[in-house]
């Protein structure tokens, strides 16, 4: 199953959350979307829906579109769970065979 969140590399520098909310709050199933700097110091952004099913079909709406000159989407599923540490029951150092 897809993620519910969706990433969003290489934004317009200035782009604001709001802005960015405008794009996709329409969707069935959006929450929520933040924008924030990766490690290159390029705006990136996060938009979370509902559902995976609902994710991929935003995803798909919107690929390769942007409201934005000389910007085009590349949005990728993101991979939310990874900033959120192990899971729970059973965290710690893989064992060796």
């Amino acid at each position: 199953m897809p993620s519910n969140c969706l990433f969003l590399p290489e934004l317009p520098a200035d782009l604001s959350d709001s802005n960015l909310e405008r794009q996709f709050r329409g969707f069935t199933g959006f929450q929520s979307c933040r924008t924030r700097h990766d490690r290159n110091g390029k705006l990136v952004g996060f938009v979370e829906v509902d559902q995976g099913d609902d994710a991929g079909r935003c995803k798909e709406s919107m690929q390769g579109t942007s409201p934005f000159p000389g910007i085009n989407w590349h949005i990728h599923f993101s991979n939310n769970n990874s900033q959120k540490g192990p899971p729970s029951g059973g965290g710690g150092p893989p064992k060796r065979g």
